[in-house]
């Protein structure tokens, strides 16, 4: 083998990498030896294999999806679909899996991140025991609305009940939203005099 074959196969992967995932794999699993220019440098004539880095770049092909390409290829061949790496050599052509091989392979190699939860929304998740809940169940229970002008009782009373509801856990998010529009047109009612 000359030295222009992982270079011929770099090209090649930069090229195809986005349509032919198992074939780029095989490309740069042929080519490619962890660890290889960490040491003494081989003079370039006499590589064979070279490193996840050199062909990375050689390919313009970022280094993580070079390592991801590596790592699914020995998934495949842990799992006897492919030869292991080291059996292969530059510009050495063998039958590929398909991409339903590819994908099963790449999701055991790359499994996805487990997903975060979210941090439980304070207006939508709270002990409804509560002392201070309490409190406030009982100050709005006992508003005195016998003062208030008959033209805002309507906002009033929608206040007044959202915000009971909201304390008893009843959908905190819509009893709030309808808490705020009956507030608004309050004082759109009080600034119209």
């Amino acid at each position: 083998m000359s030295y222009g074959d992982w270079e011929s196969d770099a090209a090649l992967a930069g090229t195809l990498y986005k349509k032919s995932k198992p074939y780029t794999a095989l490309l740069i699993a042929r080519c490619v030896e962890v660890g290889t220019g960490q040491g003494a440098r081989q003079p370039r004539s006499e590589m064979t294999k070279v490193s996840l880095r050199t062909f990375s770049e050689y390919a313009e092909i970022s280094h993580n999806t070079v390592k991801k390409y590596l790592d699914t290829w020995d998934v495949m061949a842990d799992r006897g679909y492919v030869p292991d790496r080291t059996e292969l050599e530059p510009g050495e052509d063998i039958d590929v899996p398909d991409m339903k091989v590819w994908t099963e392979c790449y999701r055991i190699a790359h499994p996805p991140k487990p997903k975060t939860e979210k941090p439980a929304d304070p207006l939508v998740e709270f002990d409804t025991d509560n002392k201070r809940i309490e409190q406030a169940r009982s100050l709005i229970a006992f508003l005195p609305t016998d003062r208030v002008p008959e033209k805002y009782h309507g906002q009033v009373s929608r206040i007044q009940d959202s915000l009971a509801r909201i304390t008893m856990g009843d959908s905190p998010e819509r009893n709030m939203l309808t808490a705020c529009h009956a507030m608004t047109e309050l004082v759109a009612l009080l600034n119209e005099g």
